[in-house]
C-alpha cells in the first residue's frame, strides 16, 4: 500500500515538471477522488500493517 503511494507522489511531483497548469489540476482531481475512495478502507489496511497492539488500533480508530 505504501509503494502505491509513493509511486502516486512520484508520479505527482514528475508530473509537475512537464504538463499544463490545467493537465496537472485535472491530476490532482483524480489523485483527490482515489484518495476519498480509498479513506474507507485505509486505516483498516494501515491497522493491519503497523499496529500489533491492540491499543494502538484503538486509538488509531479514534482519530478517524
Amino acid at each position: 500500500m505504501k509503494v502505491l503511494f509513493d509511486s502516486i507522489f512520484w508520479f505527482r511531483w514528475k508530473m509537475k515538471e512537464t504538463v499544463s497548469i490545467f493537465e496537472f489540476s485535472l491530476l490532482n482531481f483524480v489523485w483527490f477522488f482515489f484518495v476519498l475512495l480509498n479513506l474507507k478502507t485505509l486505516p483498516i489496511k494501515l491497522m493491519k500493517d503497523f499496529s500489533p497492539k491492540i491499543k494502538l488500533r484503538k486509538q488509531f480508530l479514534v482519530i478517524f
